[in-house]
């Protein structure tokens, strides 16, 4: 299971003060690979990139809203985690699942966070 951290402090202004460097997310998929982001605005991971090969970590602020449509598949380096501690929209369907899964195969105990 992938790894979901909870940190009620963990807000948009605080991110700066703490050293994390905040990006869209939009901005760091490329080519189906997300490399890690501190999200600064509500965003969309869309089933057309699918599969996502994931290779840093992901955190949700406070205030912010990631979402995930139906379907869309994250395969986690490990390690690798997501952290929210705003808001996450993931409703997957009977027939499109949302997965999050490890980039190897078999998956490996710590494929996903701690």
């Amino acid at each position: 299971m992938t790894s979901a951290n909870y940190f009620p402090w963990l807000t948009s202004a605080n991110i700066t003060a703490i050293g994390w460097n905040a990006t869209r997310m939009s901005q760091l998929i490329v080519n189906g690979t997300i490399t890690g982001a501190v999200m600064v605005r509500d965003e969309t991971i869309p089933l057309s990139g699918s599969p996502y090969e994931v290779t840093g970590n992901i955190v949700v602020p406070l205030g912010i809203t990631l979402t995930i449509e139906a379907g869309v598949v994250f395969l986690f380096h490990q390690g690798i985690s997501i952290t929210i501690a705003g808001h996450l929209v993931a409703i997957g369907r009977e027939d499109a699942w949302i997965n999050f899964t490890s980039v190897r195969s078999p998956a490996l105990p710590g494929d996903w966070g701690r």
